[in-house]
């Protein structure tokens, strides 16, 4: 598990625990990065949706 170590932060679960927000309080920067993924799959969720062909 060693060899995985350097991609953790390429896991959006590192961004919630790793700065342990329940004892330091919330990182800026942490939550800043899970806000930009939630609002790029917002967007694409959106783009999807509105692409999509019922006419059939």
């Amino acid at each position: 598990m060693k060899g995985l170590k350097p991609y953790r932060i390429l896991s959006p679960f590192y961004y919630a625990t790793a700065a342990d927000p329940l004892a330091n309080g919330l990182n800026w920067g942490h939550a800043a990065v899970l806000a930009t993924l939630i609002a790029l799959f917002a967007a694409v969720a959106w783009a999807t949706f509105q692409r999509r062909d019922l006419a059939a």
